[in-house]
């Protein structure tokens, strides 16, 4: 691997996003926008606001996702 493909790649790892948006939420974990809205207004997963638009944590999604499959004990 050439030294710009491995700036690349490091700028990419870097650059991944810690937040989502609503829509892209609830397409990560694959559930609906009102279960999503439920979730999070129950402390469930952390969100933030700027402004009107409200931004799901990714690490709480993925911290949601863990919890529900310890607690149910299904893993797929």
């Amino acid at each position: 691997m050439e030294v710009n493909e491995c700036i690349e790649v490091n700028m990419e790892q870097s650059m991944e996003r810690a937040t989502m948006s609503m829509m892209e939420g609830c397409v990560y974990i694959g559930i609906s926008r009102p279960t999503l809205t439920r979730l999070l207004d129950e402390g469930q997963i952390r969100s933030f606001r700027i402004g009107r638009r409200r931004f799901c944590l990714k690490a709480s999604l993925d911290e949601f996702i863990e919890e529900s499959i310890a607690t149910t004990g299904h893993q797929g």
